[in-house]
């Protein structure tokens, strides 16, 4: 008479194939969102440094000069004048500083309302995880021509031009935009 039922051995034989097989399969899914999720960190990183970017090269093109707030460009801070508003007061002639936290690793831009009554101003945190930060100016000297202007680290004379390269953390990638003044 032959039984119709499997054998112990066969038994532990199709649990093990199983359980390599889960594993195989367990190990593939978490190694995937791990990957999937680093990636989904990198571009919400690069999609807010864009935008604090885009903000960097609308006040810089609409800066203008102003007796109140003289332009200080430095290597990793920048002080120009343009239109800043609050909740509570329109648009009006201010101060914007943008510049690089090198402790807590972020770009701020902070703007004040002119003259500078009230609250000290609260920087806003723009780009966080920021490994690099670094501002260029295209000086051009008073009577020449724009081909004549060249670029600086540092200056207190309004520039044409104004670059800002950032570069992430975790990144070799470095995103870099230049505001031409109108």
């Amino acid at each position: 008479m032959h039984s119709r039922a499997f054998t112990l051995l066969e038994l532990l034989i199709v649990v093990a194939i199983l359980s390599v097989v889960i594993g195989v399969v367990a190990a593939c899914l978490t190694s995937g969102m791990r990957v999937w999720e680093e990636a989904r960190a990198f571009s919400l990183g690069e999609a807010e440094a864009d935008l604090a970017l885009i903000q960097f090269e609308r006040d810089v093109r609409n800066m203008f000069p102003f007796y109140g707030i003289p332009f200080e460009g430095e290597a990793e801070a920048v002080t120009l004048s343009g239109r800043v508003g609050r909740e509570d007061s329109p648009d009006r002639p201010g101060g914007i500083r943008y510049r690089f936290d090198r402790a807590a690793g972020a770009l701020l831009r902070e703007t004040w309302p002119f003259p500078a009554a009230g609250p000290e101003p609260r920087p806003e945190t723009l780009v966080d995880d920021v490994a690099q930060a670094a501002l260029d100016y295209f000086v051009v000297p008073p009577g020449e021509g724009a081909s004549e202007g060249q670029w600086m680290t540092q200056t207190t004379n309004m520039p044409r031009a104004v670059r800002l390269s950032l570069r992430l953390g975790g990144s070799d990638e470095t995103l870099v935009r230049t505001a031409v003044r109108e």
